[in-house]
């Protein structure tokens, strides 16, 4: 069987596991992880991107881990116990809002709709 095997272009090879030799769970396309520090020396957040493996239900991740840690992001237990998971519309909306707020420009109404 040969079957076509796509992936998006920020989707990351070493962390991708859409396409796994034996079936799992877990099968997505992983960006690498944007890390953004906390207040705290012993945590960071981690955004990435993900899809399932034919490119749909894109998402963003959110989550709180303890750093240092020895495997993949992704297999972590987040600090705050879950992870925030948007899809791609609402993590659009959700961005432009930050934005918006920190630029301290009104966000028009309706905007975060979609």
């Amino acid at each position: 069987m040969n079957e076509q095997r796509h992936h998006p272009i920020w989707c990351s090879p070493l962390l991708c596991n859409a396409y796994p030799s034996q079936p799992h769970d877990r099968e997505y396309h992983r960006s690498e992880p944007l890390m953004l520090p906390t207040e705290s020396p012993r945590s960071a957040f981690f955004v990435h991107r993900g899809a399932s493996p034919d490119g749909s239900g894109e998402y963003i991740e959110i989550a709180e881990l303890e750093i240092p840690f020895a495997g993949p992001f992704y297999d972590e237990e987040p600090a705050s116990g879950f992870w925030i998971n948007l899809s791609l519309p609402r993590a659009d909306a959700l961005a432009r809002s930050i934005v918006a707020r920190l630029e301290l420009r009104p966000v028009p109404a309706g905007s975060m709709a979609g």
